[in-house]
């Protein structure tokens, strides 16, 4: 999945861990104003919005890596050159309107097959 937010593009690959309950999430960040220069050591946080967080840091080429445990949601956060937080929220949505989010409904109610991150929403801070 490939992310703007100026000025900054974001190339995200998400990948379920299906045994072990995480979602694995790896990117590279870009600032297009200058596609010269990687954002090097940016700290990159990733959050399932049920208390589960891990802090990453971009390598030389911009590209970060981090696990959370899968809850259906997932925040991305980091702070961009001018001090502004920028956050990426995705959030599980049914495909059956009919069907509960995952995210609101108890662990041990959960259809074996989960909602796909559908909803993304953008802010800067």
């Amino acid at each position: 999945m490939l992310y703007r937010a100026d000025p900054y593009q974001i190339d995200l690959h998400l990948e379920a861990d299906r045994e072990h309950n995480r979602l694995i999430i790896t990117g590279q960040l870009l600032d297009v104003c200058h596609p010269e220069m990687a954002c090097l050591s940016f700290q990159v946080t990733l959050s399932n919005l049920r208390g589960n967080a891990v802090d990453t840091a971009t390598n030389q080429f911009g590209e970060f890596r981090g696990e959370v445990e899968d809850s259906g949601d997932l925040e991305l956060s980091f702070l961009g050159h001018s001090g502004k937080r920028i956050v990426i929220c995705f959030e599980a949505r049914s495909s059956n309107p009919l069907e509960p989010n995952p995210a609101q409904t108890p662990r041990a109610r959960r259809s074996p097959t989960r909602s796909k991150l559908t909803q993304c929403e953008f802010r800067i801070i």
